[in-house]
C-alpha cells in the first residue's frame, strides 16, 4: 500500500486519504484539508460581522455625534481600543 506524508500534520497516511486535483494528489490529508476550511468559514464569518459594524459605522452621521457620544456608540457596535480625535473648527474669516 502507497503512503504519503501529510504537509500539515506530518503522518504518514494512506493515498486513500488525500484528495485529487487536476495535478495529482493534494499535500494535506482530507482531514487537515477539512479543518482549513473549517477555520476559513470562521474567519469568514468574523469578516462579514466586521463589514457590517463597518457599514453601520459608515451610515451614522458621525459629525452630529459629541465625543462622548461617540465613544458610547463605537463601543455600543463593539469596536474596542484607544480614541484618538482632533477638534477641527471652522473660521469665517470675513466676519471677523
Amino acid at each position: 500500500m502507497e503512503e504519503k506524508r501529510c504537509k500539515c500534520c506530518g503522518e504518514l497516511k494512506p493515498i486513500s486519504e488525500y484528495k485529487m486535483t487536476g495535478k495529482g494528489l493534494m499535500n494535506t490529508c482530507a482531514a487537515c484539508w477539512r479543518q482549513h476550511v473549517k477555520e476559513g468559514q470562521v474567519k469568514s464569518d468574523e469578516n462579514e460581522r466586521l463589514r457590517s459594524l463597518l457599514a453601520e459605522a459608515r451610515n451614522a452621521r458621525l459629525d452630529s455625534f459629541t465625543p462622548r457620544e461617540l465613544m458610547k456608540y463605537l463601543a455600543k457596535i463593539g469596536f474596542q481600543g484607544v480614541l484618538t480625535f482632533t477638534k477641527v473648527e471652522k473660521v469665517d474669516i470675513t466676519k471677523l
